[in-house]
């Protein structure tokens, strides 16, 4: 079957995902976890607990929480692209006339959010913290072990996947610790903020120094949640990964130690005609749909922002003003002289992990996203392996890391960077609307009330960026300029 530019795509038949009860559910968790765990970012780690420690700030989170919502809409609609075809967003954005565009401007709009090292830096703090030490030591020593995670691992999904499970059942326990520390008060000023705060809080009565007003608050709550290009895209390289709908097809990347396995350049489809293939196209969604909103954006996204915020309103009560970027280890010290050393050295171990997680996904999931674009569009690349490409990119990323460690982040770079993933959504967001109903055959395209959902959420998030992803850009290089 020929869809958008590049090589056909062979009809196999679709893989059955068995039935959707609990256990087998159970057995297509991953994706989420990875992704959930890599929401701990620059956002979740310090700007919303540093929002929920200004008076007020806690009841704009119901902005946070519609990002995650429509966040949750995206995944799922890039998810039917990839289960399709088995092909990532990456390779099918390279289908979009003209194909030698629009992968190379997907991948750069992603490199350039991740550039510098900053979950390294906070990770690394955070253990510098816990058990002494230099942070820059301690940064180097999180990168390197890493990379020799990646690099040794027999298949670099799996040991992926296991760490994140890992960090997100301790971070589960985590939000029980520090909700019952934090006592009933604080817990339910939180929940209020994230789903009534509407009601008493307007976004523009909050000024934020610097960031632009309440551009930025809108911005950072909502574009942080949906960050198109880094998120719904590095769900899609995990899902391939698991195996969902017609990515069984495909081969997996593997450590240097072991034999790679064939990627091939093109995807699959399936009969699309046949109603035992719906059926079963049929349960693949259900099973999606689980694993985004229950994994991802409950257990995952959700859960990470709501700890921290607690944290920020612990601060506030104190009265205790902190710069975002010291928020993690005030905090961390906050807790252990409130509620005792433990209690304490917990949370910046957990911190820490939290931070770390994302280091290791990033940097697997970025080194992906560049293989897929290369694997795609060169020839010649392809007279190399797909493991060659991943490996080298994930040597360039550690290298520059490295490098980048010792100094610090400026400013203005990072203002700069958060404000243009609300402008990235005015190419990307149409790019993905493209793929999942132009690209895809009508009976694999959205239907019914969750498909009208998706679509209506495709729509918004263009419309924000169009209108508050630009002003909060032009707004953050105004204030710069002053």
């Amino acid at each position: 079957m020929k869809i958008g530019e590049g090589p056909e795509l062979p009809v196999r038949e679709l893989p059955d995902p068995g039935p959707t009860t609990f256990r087998n559910f159970i057995k297509w968790i991953g994706p989420g976890v990875i992704l959930g765990s890599l929401a701990t970012g620059g956002y979740e780690g310090q700007y919303a607990p540093w929002i929920s420690s200004l008076p007020g700030g806690i009841n704009t989170m119901w902005l946070c929480t519609v990002g995650l919502i429509l966040s949750g809409l995206m995944f799922t609609a890039a998810s039917r692209y990839t289960m399709a075809t088995g092909e990532t967003f990456f390779r099918g954005v390279c289908r979009i006339k003209p194909g030698w565009l629009w992968g190379p401007v997907a991948f750069i709009a992603l490199y350039l959010v991740f550039l510098w090292p900053a979950w390294v830096a906070l990770a690394g703090a955070s253990f510098a913290t816990l058990f002494g030490g230099n942070t820059v030591h301690w940064t180097w020593a999180l990168t390197a072990l890493g990379y020799i995670i990646l690099v040794f691992s027999k298949y670099v999904y799996r040991i992926v996947e296991a760490f994140m499970t890992i960090v997100l059942i301790l971070t589960s326990v985590a939000v029980v610790v520090f909700t019952v520390a934090a006592g009933p008060n604080i817990w339910g000023q939180a929940a209020f903020g994230f789903f009534l705060g509407w009601l008493v809080q307007n976004p523009y009565a909050l000024t934020v120094p610097v960031l632009g007003g309440a551009a930025a608050m809108v911005g950072n709550h909502v574009f942080q949640q949906l960050s198109p290009v880094c998120h719904s895209g590095f769900y899609t390289l995990q899902m391939r990964e698991k195996g969902y709908g017609m990515s069984r097809y495909f081969g997996h990347v593997t450590g240097l130690a072991y034999k790679p396995e064939d990627i091939a350049v093109h995807g699959y489809t399936f009969n699309h005609k046949d109603s035992k293939e719906i059926e079963k196209w049929k349960r693949w969604l259900t099973i999606n749909r689980w694993e985004v909103w229950l994994i991802y954006v409950l257990w995952g996204c959700f859960i990470f922002t709501f700890l921290y915020c607690l944290s920020g309103l612990l601060l506030l009560e104190a009265g205790q003003k902190v710069p975002a970027a010291q928020i993690p280890v005030t905090i961390g010290k906050g807790f252990g002289a409130k509620y005792g050393t433990l209690v304490g050295q917990f949370f910046f171990f957990t911190v820490g992990l939290s931070f770390y997680d994302a280091v290791i996904g990033v940097s697997d999931s970025i080194s992906r996203a560049f293989t897929e674009v290369v694997w795609a569009l060169s020839k010649r690349a392809r007279s190399r392996s797909y493991r060659f490409w991943y490996y080298a990119f994930l040597t360039f990323l550690v290298i520059i890391y490295v490098v980048l460690t010792p100094y610090k982040q400026p400013t203005e770079l990072w203002l700069i960077g958060m404000a243009s993933i609300g402008v990235a959504g005015i190419v990307l967001f149409p790019m993905l609307y493209y793929l999942t109903e132009k690209l895809l055959p009508e009976e694999l395209r959205a239907k019914g009330l969750y498909g009208a959902a998706e679509k209506a959420g495709l729509i918004i998030s263009f419309i924000l960026a169009c209108t508050i992803g630009i002003y909060w850009l032009w707004q953050t290089l105004v204030d710069l300029m002053k």
